[in-house]
């Protein structure tokens, strides 16, 4: 099995087992990786961020807060802008 094949498997498999998380597990999941960040010294000593921005719908670690909180503390934060129509992946910067 090619690396293509192997991780959409993967991503198949890690979805899957998304979808059936409780809404507590995931807002407690998602708090956990949030705090984990903060408290990292590269956050700590960082003036730019790039994070993805949730679907939280499709249960997606909740980025919302950390992202908020990242804009509180002057960082300056970077996110994946995807144009589906065209298959283009831009950056752009959050104020």
């Amino acid at each position: 099995m090619d690396v293509a094949a192997q991780k959409r498997e993967l991503r198949t498999k890690l979805i899957q087992k998304r979808e059936t998380l409780l809404k507590e597990e995931w807002e407690e999941k998602s708090k956990k990786v949030c705090e984990h960040v903060l408290s990292s010294v590269e956050y700590k000593s960082s003036k730019s961020i790039h994070c993805f921005v949730s679907m939280n719908e499709k249960l997606e670690i909740d980025t919302h807060p950390l992202i908020q909180k990242m804009l509180d503390d002057g960082k300056q934060v970077i996110v994946p802008v995807t144009d589906f129509s065209n298959n283009i992946l831009s950056h752009s910067r959050l104020k």
